[in-house]
């Protein structure tokens, strides 16, 4: 039996190998320069055994993606190949820098033949600084010159907004970055310009969110405090792990503010004299926010208000179920039907009488009207990713308004892809 297991085995040994060729294109893609904030430069080389390169595509995805973009390559044709090919960065094309942009080539020859290279991963730094960074988990904070201590803090504020909304909501942290700036010129400079020069000289970001990059900007200083700027950002991206970006203002905004240690005294103040004048806003118009900056801080307190209702009324299992049905689709008001017993209006009833206002009529009520103007928006899908934006004080408003200037705008998101959120600045 032994032989008659061996004897086929030599045979198959001694019959003639095949020979496999190799693909007849080879080709490769690399980072040549990284020209913060404008573009990143992509250099790439191909060959060809089988005939002339006729067309080379370089693919790539910031962050997790899932959007893929596309760039050609411009190059003479031929059996040996070089191109280049601008990543642009700034301006419409914004890029937040933290983020990885992955990249690959797509290359065909004449003869027909078609390949993809391996994918490589290209970190886009905010090169004017020397990043050093500290890790814990899932969460890495990048800082420069002497934030170390404050780099930590933040490792801190990362792990109690897990145990807080992370817990909460049933979403498991995806590894995300903290990108820590230590001045407002700074952190400005990191962000996407204003299109207007009274936004650039009146708003100060002092926290983003970008869930499409899985990214977050903060500064180190300021009256808000780096870790609740933290916890209130990185709140966001939870946000967005469990629902996507059908999610309104107020939920989202809502939650945000309740991660912190702090809700803060601008929007409590905010929400008291509300309360007292019968100013509040509607619940079903704050789906997006207020272009005024005295509403927009109202809308945040009074959104920071909303959901501490939901939650110590119902408990967070309940609003974590809102949010998963929005994931699947659902507005936020079939969601908080089917599971409160509520309509919008019939929500905000029971609100107002939880924060001792005045009972109101809602035959004729309408929504406070939304002013948008040339905004950078948060939360909102852009290209694909998506950022949600603390702003702080700006200079030369009168005290009231001093806490924030803001504006929660839609389009990805940027909530990354997100809804339309609004982007404002937080008390600084």
């Amino acid at each position: 039996m032994k032989l008659l297991i061996i004897l086929p085995l030599l045979a198959a040994a001694l019959l003639p190998q095949v020979a496999y060729a190799e693909e007849p294109i080879t080709a490769k893609a690399a980072v040549a320069e990284n020209k913060f904030p404008e573009e990143v430069i992509i250099t790439a080389e191909a060959q060809s055994t089988a005939g002339d390169i006729r067309a080379m595509t370089l693919k790539y995805m910031v962050g997790s993606g899932p959007v893929e973009r596309y760039g050609t390559l411009e190059f003479t044709p031929g059996r040996n190949v070089q191109g280049r090919h601008a990543i642009k960065t700034g301006g419409n094309n914004f890029v937040a820098p933290g983020a990885d942009i992955t990249y690959w080539l797509e290359v065909q020859d004449a003869a027909g033949n078609k390949i993809e290279t391996a994918k490589e991963t290209f970190w886009y730094a905010d090169t004017r600084f020397q990043w050093r960074n500290v890790k814990e988990g899932s969460v890495t904070v990048y800082y420069y010159r002497n934030a170390e201590q404050t780099a930590r803090e933040l490792l801190v504020a990362a792990q109690q907004t897990e145990a807080k909304v992370g817990k909460m909501l049933r979403t498991a942290g995806r590894p995300f970055r903290v990108m820590l700036y230590n001045t407002a010129a700074e952190i400005t400079g990191a962000q996407r310009p204003e299109t207007s020069v009274t936004r650039q000289q009146q708003i100060l970001r002092v926290g983003v969110a970008y869930s499409g990059e899985d990214l977050v900007q903060g500064l180190g200083t300021g009256s808000l405090g780096a870790q609740d700027t933290a916890r209130h950002e990185i709140a966001h991206l939870y946000v967005h792990w469990t629902a996507g970006s059908n999610v309104p203002a107020s939920l989202n905004e809502g939650l945000a503010v309740w991660s912190q240690n702090d809700p803060g005294r601008e929007y409590l103040g905010s929400l008291e004299r509300a309360i007292a004048r019968d100013e509040l806003l509607l619940v079903r118009g704050m789906d997006s926010f207020p272009g005024r900056p005295d509403e927009t801080i109202l809308a945040y307190g009074q959104s920071y208000s909303l959901v501490k209702y939901l939650i110590d009324s119902y408990g967070g299992d309940k609003l974590r179920q809102v949010f998963e049905s929005m994931r699947q689709g659902n507005s936020a008001a079939d969601a908080i039907q089917k599971l409160y017993g509520l309509k919008m209006d019939e929500l905000d009833a029971a609100w107002r009488k939880y924060v001792g206002a005045k009972p109101r009529t809602y035959d004729q009520s309408v929504p406070t009207p939304v002013t948008i103007g040339n905004f950078t928006p948060i939360d909102a899908p852009v290209t694909g990713q998506t950022g949600t934006a603390t702003p702080a004080p700006a200079a030369g408003l009168p005290p009231f308004m001093m806490a924030l200037v803001a504006v929660l705008g839609g389009l990805l998101l940027l909530v990354g892809g997100a809804a339309v959120f609004t982007m404002v600045r937080r008390r600084g």
